[in-house]
C-alpha cells in the first residue's frame, strides 16, 4: 500500500482531549500517531469528517505536567471509521493552531 502523506507520522500512544467545536464538553480520545500537519486518534463516541475541533495535549515528566504543560491546537477531521465500538479518526492541524 502506498504512503501518500507528505509528512513522516511518528507513532505514539497518548492521552488527548478533543473539544468540537460550539460544544462546552471535553471528550477523552487515544492520540496513536502524529505529524507537523496533523494527527490519528481513536475515540469512544461518533464524530463526523470535517467537523472542526479543539485539542489538548498534555505533556507529563514523572506524573506531573511537565514544564512545557499544555499544548492548545484546533483543526479538522478529515476522515472517521468506525472500528468495533470506538472511532479512528485523522485529524488535520489548521494553520492557525495555538
Amino acid at each position: 500500500m502506498e504512503n501518500r502523506r507528505e509528512q513522516k507520522r511518528f507513532q505514539i500512544l497518548a492521552e488527548v482531549l478533543i473539544r468540537p467545536m460550539r460544544s462546552k464538553a471535553w471528550i477523552s480520545a487515544v492520540l496513536y500517531n502524529i505529524s507537523d500537519g496533523g494527527m490519528g486518534i481513536y475515540i469512544a463516541s461518533p464524530i463526523r469528517k470535517n467537523r472542526k475541533i479543539l485539542i489538548k495535549i498534555i505533556y507529563f515528566k514523572d506524573g506531573r505536567t511537565a514544564p512545557s504543560g499544555v499544548e492548545n491546537l484546533s483543526g479538522t477531521v478529515r476522515w472517521a471509521h468506525k472500528i468495533g465500538r470506538y472511532w479512528a479518526a485523522g485529524v488535520m492541524f489548521n494553520e492557525n493552531a495555538g
